[in-house]
């Protein structure tokens, strides 16, 4: 049986950078480790809405199934493209539209969208 050397290296880094790390993280007050204020930098995905969170996610999808529809093999492409298909619509220009009207008063939440936003978006 033959043992990849760099991968018997990262187990052993893996292993040994649990007790590194936790030893520090003891020593740290509890308030720093809070999470953020909804309105504060650093705002996590958990804080955003619903329908923003479900955009992104829809979007990002897209995205990937775009591109893999545009390379790869033929199965590929074609999974690809009918996947593309059916996601791509609940993450087109209207709906960011949409979303960016709606928050638009929350700068925290519009840069969020701003930074999503569809690509025939971009180009104009």
């Amino acid at each position: 049986m033959r043992i990849d050397r760099n991968a018997m290296l990262a187990l052993i880094l893996l292993m040994s950078a649990g007790s590194v790390i936790a030893a520090p993280l003891q020593s740290v007050p509890a308030s720093t480790l809070q999470q953020p204020a909804a309105d504060e930098p650093g705002k996590g995905a958990q804080d955003l809405p619903e329908d923003v969170r479900g955009y992104i996610l829809k979007h990002r999808m897209c995205m990937h199934f775009r591109k893999d529809a545009e390379s790869g093999d033929a199965d590929v492409r074609a999974n690809a493209t009918q996947l593309a298909k059916s996601v791509c619509p609940a993450a087109d220009a209207a709906t960011w539209k949409k979303l960016v009207r709606k928050y638009q008063g929350q700068d925290t939440i519009g840069g969020i969208l701003l930074a999503e936003r569809p690509p025939e978006i971009r180009t104009k």
